[in-house]
């Protein structure tokens, strides 16, 4: 399989006395990229552990953090608080369509996120920019490159693939055992192997770029993914009204022996891509 490999920098943010008043932390990515309708723009954001050897020797710890996207003029557009969690991952969409809908030229913007962080906890954080197609899911350009105000260590590596699919429940596609049929009833959860897929994922992989589809047999319902042995979050990845075909982009922490799970509400066939991997740059 084809692969491009390159060094995602990781904010580390730290403060070293107690009391001390710390300037919030900003990563921005480098270079921009355009939107207009049709698009969705994603600004992923994934709090990988420390590598074994990582310098401060402290664990990570669950930071507040707010995830932006502006223009060139820095103009906020969209913006959301969140929770970067060690292993953990988050995303904020600015879709064109409903976010932007003034607008008819194409637009230039950037992700941007604002780090606060308790003393002396620290922080880590590997963003990424993908541009999606809203009439297809489909990921059309990515920017992972960032420019780190603070102390950037180069601590994950994102490796690219090829995409390749890891399971299709359908019969008749090619898929067996657990990355093939049947169909995911309704309230269960489905544990996949990523590293024993067909797709050589090595098993040192600490989180997968994937695309999750979802092909409903009724009319409602939601999919959740997360690492195995983990409990089961409460956010969804897709939802579903109307049964129609439905498809999204997550990035999903490895769990035991670099397994994910997949919980559907409802009766559902489902097929999972992945088109990249992140690992602890040391290793």
């Amino acid at each position: 399989m084809r692969s491009s490999c390159f060094i995602l920098p990781v904010l580390l943010a730290g403060a070293f006395a107690s009391g001390q008043t710390v300037v919030p932390t900003e990563l921005r990515t480098v270079g921009v990229l355009g939107i207009t309708a049709g698009q969705t723009a994603r600004l992923n954001v994934f709090g990988p552990p420390f590598p074994n050897g990582f310098f401060p020797p402290v664990p990570i710890r669950a930071c507040s953090a707010t995830l932006s996207f502006v223009d060139p003029q820095n103009n906020h557009l969209k913006d959301s608080n969140i929770i970067i969690a060690p292993g953990q991952s988050t995303f904020l969409d600015l879709n064109a369509d409903t976010d932007l809908p003034a607008r008819t030229a194409r637009l230039q913007i950037r992700g941007l996120v604002t780090i606060q962080f308790p003393d002396p906890v620290f922080c880590s954080a590997v963003p990424t920019v993908e541009l999606i197609d809203n009439s297809t899911g489909k990921t059309t350009a990515i920017l992972a490159q960032t420019n780190v105000s603070g102390l950037a260590r180069p601590a994950a590596t994102f490796t690219a693939v090829v995409p390749c699919r890891i399971a299709d429940t359908r019969t008749n596609q090619g898929k067996t055992g657990d990355f093939g049929p049947p169909f995911l009833a309704h309230g269960s959860t489905r544990t996949f192997s990523v590293p024993l897929s067909s797709c050589g994922i090595p098993s040192n992989a600490q989180a997968y770029a994937v695309n999750l589809t979802a092909l409903p047999h009724g009319m409602g319902g939601f999919l959740t993914s997360w690492p195995s042995g983990q409990p089961q979050p409460l956010a969804s990845n897709l939802n579903w009204f109307s049964g129609g075909v439905v498809a999204n982009n997550a990035i999903v922490s490895a769990g035991t022996n670099g397994s994910i799970n997949v919980f559907v509400s409802d009766d559902a066939d489902l097929i999972i891509d992945i088109n990249g991997y992140f690992v602890a740059s040391s290793e």
